[in-house]
Parts: C-alpha cells; sequence; structure tokens
C-alpha cells in the first residue's frame, strides 16, 4: 500500500468534503426543495472527513501487497466513520435497509470521486517534475 502523507491527508478531507457536500445538496435539491444543510450538520461531517483522513494516514501505515485489498481497508475506513459516527452519535439517517444503502452508495461514489481526484492531481504532479528534469537535462547539454 502507498503511504499516505499529512498533505494527501488534507487533500483527501478537503475533496471529500467538497464532494459529498455537493452531491448531498444536489440529492436534496432533486428530492425535496425544503430540505437543506445546517451548519450543524456541515461542522459533523467536516468532523467525519477529517476523521476519515487520520484513519486513512494509519491504515496506510500497514504493510500490504494487494493494492485491491489496500483500497478495501481505506473504504472500510470510510465505512466505519460514516456508519458508526454519522449513522451512530449524529444519527444523520434511520438504521434501516434502505437508508443505510442509500448511504452507502454515497460512501462509495464519495470515495472513488475523491480517488480518482487524488491519483489525478498525482499523475499532474508527476508531468510537472518529469518536464522540470527534462527542461535541466536540455539545459545541461547544452553547456
Amino acid at each position: 500500500m502507498n503511504k499516505i502523507s499529512v498533505k494527501e491527508c488534507v487533500f483527501i478531507d478537503c475533496i471529500s468534503f467538497t464532494v459529498v457536500t455537493v452531491l448531498l445538496s444536489t440529492l436534496w435539491f432533486i428530492a425535496d426543495r425544503t430540505a437543506f444543510l445546517e451548519s450543524r450538520h456541515l461542522l459533523e461531517l467536516f468532523c467525519c472527513t477529517t476523521l476519515i483522513s487520520i484513519l486513512m494516514y494509519f491504515t496506510s501505515k500497514i504493510p500490504l501487497e494487494s493494492q485491491l485489498f489496500a483500497t478495501s481497508l481505506l473504504l472500510l475506513d470510510v465505512a466505519v466513520v460514516i456508519l458508526g459516527i454519522g449513522g451512530g452519535i449524529f444519527q444523520w439517517f434511520p438504521w434501516e435497509g434502505k437508508s443505510v444503502l442509500q448511504i452507502i452508495v454515497i460512501l462509495v461514489t464519495v470515495f472513488f470521486v475523491t480517488h480518482l481526484i487524488m491519483v489525478w492531481q498525482s499523475r499532474d504532479t508527476a508531468k510537472k517534475i518529469n518536464q522540470k528534469i527534462k527542461e535541466r537535462e536540455n539545459d545541461a547539454s547544452y553547456h
């Protein structure tokens, strides 16, 4: 498993908070125009996304060979926090089959969108680094 840096934890926290806020706002707008995210819910949500990123930081330190198992473990981090803290402590949803299934679909969607954005950002950074290396090699060949 690739170890997650503190900087990546901040990115994960910010990206996942933004994605889930936009997704929930869109779903609530479509389903019921009177529903909205209250300040308390946003703070609770931010606490959960922060806790998830911290949990992922420590989970990523576990030496694992299988990338599939590592990704599944990170997804489990998300599920434990959202279902345990969000559903249990903050009581965001009733513990009924349909509600829990909807929450699982949302958390899996947010997880993979966040993961894709992180991969995209990492590839962009790698391209910039490679471009700088190539520029330096070209500059060195003229001297």
